[in-house]
């Protein structure tokens, strides 16, 4: 990877994304197809359904009151 230098900073922009990387909703309606911003897939489907969700099923566990572990890397 080449070094590059630059006199300015850009700053990238991050905004929850769904899966298949449609839809113009909520922080996508602004977001989408700009050249600074990442979208980080949250969900399946570009809804709102709880379904659409990926913690879904970490929600359902808590809600069982089971524990629920998240591994940290050093």
């Amino acid at each position: 990877m080449p070094i590059v230098f630059r006199q300015w900073i850009t700053p990238f922009y991050v905004f929850g994304d769904n899966g298949r990387r449609i839809g113009f909703g909520e922080q996508a309606k602004e977001m989408r197809g700009e050249p600074n911003a990442i979208g980080v897939a949250t969900k399946w489907e570009p809804t709102n359904r709880p379904n659409a969700f990926f913690l879904v099923q970490v929600q359902r566990q808590l809600e069982r009151r089971k524990t629920v572990v998240v591994p940290l890397t050093a």
